[in-house]
């Protein structure tokens, strides 16, 4: 039973909603076909307001004409009408109507109009083809221009592509070749990179290298010139040979004969060391091989010369074929030497360096640089020099560095400031020249050794009781007291120019010359 009334219920819901799917669709349809007659009923309305709106248009125009042609209000009627009242009638009755040509009949009246109008439209006609005309030739004229102009511009567009094409193919070449070469460079850079890193790596080697040799060079260098000063301190070797040998010997004259001569360059005046015939070496600083001194007084020969003794040792008289030697005498060669520190040799007051100059020039030698009495590097000439020049001229070819008072005993005992100041500058330009003598292998000499292998002999002054003594004393006068000031140290009396401090220009030879000299 319940069954029954739910399958009863069932249907009564589906006809119900038919039903209402039915009502549905047809009010659908009414409401769509109302819509529709709505916007046609719309549309009708617009198109009868524009109607109207064209007919108020037309109507304004024709009243507007009408007023234009002196019939306001009037009766247009139709084309072909007969009627002249209205305004077609009248215009085609004048138009059929014979052209009036007097001007003065022309009335404001729509006849009057229409011949004027129509003159006027004649003439203006006219003037219009003949301004079209001349329009049309400045047209045409203006055309040819543009078509000039066109191919002008066409050929300048064509010069331009072309000219735009060729930069392109050219900009194009000129990036590839740009690739080309940063390629390269880049290659190169990479390379440089390399070469520069590999050159560093060698520089900081080599530099390492040239540095421990260098200061190996310096080790040996310094061991070298340490042994060569302890060899000539110690074992006093011999540097130097012989010159030359006595030929003969006359002790009666105190004559000498040498086997030196012209061919060997010799002078006069030229002195020499005599040697025993066992020596130990020449040139030695012991000079106790050492036993006469001669001077050169007359060349005789190519190979012979005559000689005096100036001194000889009792005990071992000058004897054929004794050695001889001068530290200023090679035969056939330059000599040059160099000289510092204070000169003093011959007991008189004042410097010696003249006659020491004097000494070595006459004999052919010649003095490359000194350091003088102010400790001022000059020439032999007495002219200054530079450091650099001082040191550039010991040279392979200086022999010796005579070495006089350098003032180092008197560093601590003196109390004269500018005396000390002098001492040690005579000492510091002595020690450039002794490193560079001992480069080149210059033998360092002291002046007295020097003079003893020059064969240098003082000349002795004779005095007799009475007169004034013609030199000054070798020491000078001392003060009473170690702190007395000191006066003058020059004696009142007359000295020669030779021999004093104060010194003169020499008396220049007048030709007369000894006997025994000539």
């Amino acid at each position: 039973m319940s069954q029954q009334n739910n399958g009863l219920v069932y249907t009564m819901l589906a006809i119900f909603m038919l039903l209402a799917g039915g009502l549905g669709a047809v009010a659908a349809m009414r409401h769509s076909t109302a819509s529709q007659k709505e916007s046609e009923l719309a549309q009708i309305t617009r198109d009868k307001t524009q109607a109207e709106d064209a007919l108020r248009k037309e109507q304004d125009k024709v009243s507007t004409l009408l007023k234009l042609i002196g019939r306001d209000g009037a009766d247009v009627g139709v084309s072909g009408g007969q009627d002249p009242n209205t305004v077609a009638g009248a215009i085609e009755a004048k138009i059929n109507s014979p052209r009036l040509t007097d001007n003065s009949r022309a009335a404001t009246s729509l006849e009057g109009a229409a011949d004027k109008a129509a003159t006027d439209r004649d003439i203006q006609k006219t003037a219009a083809v003949r301004r079209q005309e001349d329009l049309q030739k400045h047209i045409d004229e203006l055309a040819r221009v543009v078509e000039s102009k066109d191919a002008e511009i066409k050929v300048q567009q064509d010069g331009r592509e072309a000219a735009e094409a060729d930069l392109l193919a050219k900009e194009q070449r000129h990036a590839e070749e740009l690739a080309t070469i940063n390629a390269q460079f880049n290659e190169l850079q990479a390379t440089l990179d390399e070469v520069r890193t590999e050159y560093t790596e060698y520089k900081h080697n080599s530099e390492n290298e040239r540095a421990l040799l260098e200061q190996d060079n310096r080790d040996k260098r310094e061991a070298l010139l340490t042994l060569r000063r302890e060899l000539f301190e110690k074992d006093d070797v011999s540097f130097a040979n012989e010159d030359g040998i006595i030929s003969s010997v006359d002790q009666g004259q105190l004559l000498a004969y040498i086997n030196l001569g012209k061919a060997d360059g010799l002078r006069e005046g030229t002195t020499f060391s005599v040697y025993v015939s066992g020596h130990g070496g020449i040139g030695r600083r012991n000079t106790d091989d050492i036993k006469a001194k001669i001077q050169v007084v007359s060349i005789m020969d190519t190979h012979l010369a005559k000689a005096r003794i100036t001194y000889q040792d009792a005990n071992r008289p000058v004897a054929k074929g004794d050695p001889i030697y001068s530290p200023t005498f090679t035969s056939g060669l330059p000599m040059e030497v160099a000289i510092t520190g204070l000169i003093d040799f011959n007991g008189s007051p004042g410097s010696d360096r003249d006659e020491l100059i004097s000494l070595i020039t006459q004999q052919g030698a010649t003095v490359s640089v000194q350091v003088d009495e102010n400790g001022n590097f000059v020439t032999e000439r007495g002219e200054a020099m530079t450091e650099d020049e001082a040191t550039e001229a010991i040279s392979h070819t200086t022999r010796f560095l005579i070495i006089g008072d350098l003032g180092q005993d008197a560093d601590g005992d003196s109390k004269d400031d500018k005396k000390l100041e002098t001492y040690q500058a005579i000492q510091l330009k002595t020690a450039l020249l002794q490193r560079k003598a001992e480069n080149h292998g210059v033998y360092e000499v002291a002046l007295s050794t020097f003079l003893e292998f020059l064969g240098y002999t003082r000349q002795h002054q004779v005095f007799r009781s009475g007169q004034i003594y013609p030199r000054g004393l070798a020491n000078g006068a001392r003060s009473a007291s170690t702190k007395a000031r000191l006066g003058s140290r020059h004696s009142s009396a007359a000295i020669s120019p030779l021999y004093s401090n104060r010194r003169r220009a020499r008396t220049p030879s007048i030709g007369h010359v000894s006997k025994l000299y000539e």
